[in-house]
This record gives C-alpha cells, sequence and structure tokens, in this order.
C-alpha cells in the first residue's frame, strides 16, 4: 500500500525484466490491506475523497479505501 492511500501491488520494473520474480497479491490480500488501510485513515480522521494534494483518480491503483471499500 503507498502512503497516498492506494492499493497498488508491487510490478516489476521492465529494467530488471528477467531479474527477479514478482508474484502479485491475491484478491484476498489485497482486499484485506485495503481495508487495514482504510481503518488507519479513518482513524485519524483523513478521507481520500477530499485530499487536495493527491493524485488524480486515474484507476492505476487497484484499490482506493474510501471510494472503491
Amino acid at each position: 500500500m503507498c502512503r497516498g492511500g492506494c492499493g497498488r501491488p508491487i510490478s516489476p520494473h521492465p529494467l530488471r525484466k528477467g531479474q527477479i520474480t514478482i508474484d502479485r497479491p491475491n484478491s484476498y490480500r489485497l482486499l484485506r490491506l485495503t481495508r487495514i488501510n482504510k481503518a488507519a485513515l479513518e482513524r485519524h480522521g483523513l478521507n481520500v475523497l477530499e485530499a487536495k494534494t493527491m493524485c488524480l483518480p486515474c484507476t492505476g491503483c487497484d484499490l482506493t479505501p474510501q471510494r472503491d471499500v
């Protein structure tokens, strides 16, 4: 999970192709981590839907707390 509140799994860098093996997390893990992130954001009074300094909602992230879950 990135600090901005998105649920984006690790992705291999194109320049490292063939040097490393990365397995994407399964759907259960992505949902679990997104719910954990959502709870932390809400515990601190934060809401990604009201943020003024976040990235645009380009759907590049797999899941976004408070938007998707």
